[in-house]
């Protein structure tokens, strides 16, 4: 493969386009470029495929090839100049020079030259700190999207196609048997027709959490497996899954995905309704520990909540709080824990009220 490539014309700019989006860090104009060619070219889509089964085999096997001398002529050049300069020697870099393939494909060049193909728009939603926003799709689908959070939509005749670029969104499709609807991120694909469920994007990971009909997670490169079985998992007897496995969620379960251990969890919810509370403003905690509700608060907080004494982080805390005035919805963690909250300029620190 490594041959092959070197035998194409080199574009960073290309590479770089097609590794940030496996990533999730493409730009909305790389992401447009990407869906052109994609859809129209079935030469591009097929190599798309493989492009991606190989950058997950570098990223699951952590292969770092900076001993191949292959990749090391390919990174010099032609004249024993660099290449790609300034770049990390990492499986993001690495995996950069594994795709110049997508520089030229039969028809020129991908991201150099603009093509004459009529291409379906990217619209980019975002929230800020604190901030919930609901967003009514054309299908008649809705997306309430949670603090801090990023999308991408894409919306044609053949397809409707969500990448979920950081922070968490409910989504609740239509019913379309025509047009499939996905939700992409970390190199997987949510795929349904038509239900209810909600996404939360972790540094290392994803949640997900059903409430109606039925989801398939796969990856992105692969096709849907209409036949894969659907995992009932038992009260308190969760289901693990390995990564490269298809798996179909019923209701009331809630699928962990783990990227550094590759491994997927599904688990019984009793009460999804709490957990989702966040679309009302509302977060419902009903014995969590102390440091586990500070995370929670701080991703509506402007402001950087710590916890002084890392032994108060193991507190059981029971309470409703709003999401409205996290100033006052901090406050009360004192009516309800043996803690005092002390603001100050950047910061909010929690302290044992015993000092008091």
């Amino acid at each position: 493969m490594i041959r092959k490539i070197k035998n194409r014309l080199i574009s960073r700019k290309a590479a770089r386009a097609v590794v940030h989006s496996y990533y999730d860090q493409a730009t909305e104009n790389e992401y447009l470029q990407m869906r052109k060619e994609y859809g129209n070219n079935a030469e591009f889509a097929r190599e798309y495929c493989e492009s991606n089964q190989l950058l997950a085999a570098i990223d699951e096997r952590k292969e770092f090839l900076s001993s191949c001398s292959d990749i090391r002529e390919l990174m010099e050049g032609e004249k024993g100049k660099p290449a790609m300069a300034n770049v990390n020697w990492g499986v993001g870099a690495l995996a950069m020079a594994c795709l110049v393939m997508f520089v030229y494909i039969g028809h020129g060049w991908m991201f150099g030259q603009p093509t004459e193909v009529n291409a379906p728009p990217v619209k980019r939603y975002v929230t800020g700190v604190g901030e919930i926003k609901t967003i009514n799709l054309e299908d008649g689908s809705t997306i309430t999207l949670n603090t801090s959070s990023e999308i991408l939509v894409v919306m044609t005749e053949n397809l409707r196609q969500i990448v979920l670029r950081r922070g968490e969104g409910y989504f609740d499709v239509s019913k379309d048997i025509q047009r499939p609807f996905s939700v992409d991120l970390q190199g997987r694909s949510i795929s349904v027709l038509g239900t209810e469920f909600n996404v939360r994007r972790y540094q290392a990971g994803f949640e997900i959490s059903l409430v109606e009909g039925s989801v398939l997670l796969h990856r992105q490169e692969e096709n849907m497996d209409v036949s894969a079985p659907a995992v009932n998992p038992e009260a308190d007897e969760p289901v693990h899954h390995k990564a490269d496995q298809q798996v179909r969620m019923l209701p009331n379960t809630e699928l962990v995905f783990d990227s550094e251990e590759k491994m997927a969890t599904v688990s019984r919810v009793d009460d999804l309704g709490r957990q989702l509370s966040w679309k009302k403003g509302i977060l419902s905690f009903n014995g969590e520990p102390l440091k586990k509700v500070v995370s929670e608060l701080n991703r509506y907080s402007g402001k950087k909540i710590v916890l002084e004494d890392q032994q108060l982080g193991s507190q059981k805390i029971f309470a409703t709080l709003s999401t409205n005035e996290i100033g006052v919805a901090i406050s009360g963690l004192e009516r309800v824990a043996p803690i005092k909250i002390i603001p100050s300029v950047n910061k909010i620190v929690i302290v044992s009220s015993e000092n008091f």
